[in-house]
């Protein structure tokens, strides 16, 4: 029966927009690429049932909106950036019942010439990107999110997979010390948006996870799984750092370096990565305080049609 049907969710957005911030002082250049997502509901849904777009604000305005404000407010943080976009579709479009943006940035370091900053160069190193999703509902909080993906990371030793369960399709034999390699996806919630130091935040997180993950630089830590490391990254977070939840993801990158049959076992050791499959494992944790009064704000971590890339390969 068609009366049976109801709209329960519509959204729309722009997605991927691309953009480098170039900010002069005298000599000495600044730069900030950053990519871009922001979806928006409306108060109806007349643009689906009935084809009317009068409260339709289109995609490339939308994308021109992200553009302007980059050009007139900069981005201090990405955290800011996405709150300003937040507020200004919800302050300026009485139709927008809903607002939600992605940011994330690529990784461009100044350049360094025998520990001399470069006034104008800089170089792109991949050890993680950094991302934040804003979110408001007209009426509502505004919500901050923020994390790192594509933060590769490995150990060479301090590892092992052990006591595990067994049938007869188990083929996976025991190690008490094997290689740990995987690519980590990270977020947390700073829960309704405050006067949070973000990036001073989102640095200590990052250290967080190296220090985790790592363990002592003389000695390292023991892994019994990639789980426990997951939830030791989890435990270090909340442990330093005022936040109230952080998930985190790990997939396994290379998780299965092989001796080639063509080379000795011995060491050194040549290892062959075996791309796929692979495996991977997630956890949420958060203080319970937190899950208790505002635990509708936790996210699925699974890529959603708006989640974007912040998950993507996991």
């Amino acid at each position: 029966n068609i009366k049976d049907i109801e709209v329960l969710n519509c959204e729309y957005g722009k997605n991927t927009i691309k953009f480098l911030r170039l900010h002069r002082e005298g000599k000495k250049h600044f730069v900030k690429e950053v990519e871009v997502c922001t979806h928006l509901r409306l108060t109806s849904a007349h643009e689906y049932l009935d084809g009317n777009n009068s409260f339709v604000i289109p995609t490339d305005t939308i994308k021109n909106i992200v553009l302007v404000l980059a050009k007139k407010n900069g981005i201090p943080t990405l955290e800011q950036f996405a709150i300003d976009i937040c507020k200004h579709f919800m302050t300026t479009f009485c139709q927008v019942a809903y607002v939600k943006t992605y940011v994330q940035e690529v990784p461009w370091q100044r350049l360094h010439e025998n520990g001399v900053p470069h006034i104008h160069s800089f170089i792109c190193v991949p050890d993680g990107i950094r991302f934040c999703e804003a979110e408001q509902c007209r009426n509502g909080p505004l919500v901050v999110f923020a994390g790192i993906k594509d933060l590769k990371l490995m150990k060479t030793t301090q590892s092992g997979f052990e006591g595990f369960y067994k049938n007869e399709h188990t083929t996976l034999p025991e190690r008490h010390d094997r290689i740990l390699c995987g690519e980590l996806f990270c977020k947390w919630s700073y829960g309704e948006c405050r006067d949070f130091d973000f990036d001073c935040i989102w640095n200590k997180v990052r250290e967080c996870i190296l220090e985790a993950f790592s363990g002592p630089p003389d000695c390292g830590e023991y892994s019994p799984s990639y789980q426990k490391t997951v939830n030791s990254i989890q435990m270090c977070v909340l442990s330093k750092v005022s936040i109230p939840a952080v998930s985190a993801m790990m997939a396994m990158a290379h998780p299965c370096f092989r001796n080639d049959a063509c080379v000795s076992t011995h060491s050194p050791q040549v290892l062959v990565p075996v791309e796929t499959p692979y495996g991977s494992c997630a956890c949420t944790l958060g203080r319970k305080k937190f899950l208790e009064v505002q635990g509708h704000m936790l996210k699925d971590e699974k890529q959603s049609q708006f989640g974007l890339v912040a998950s993507q390969g996991n």
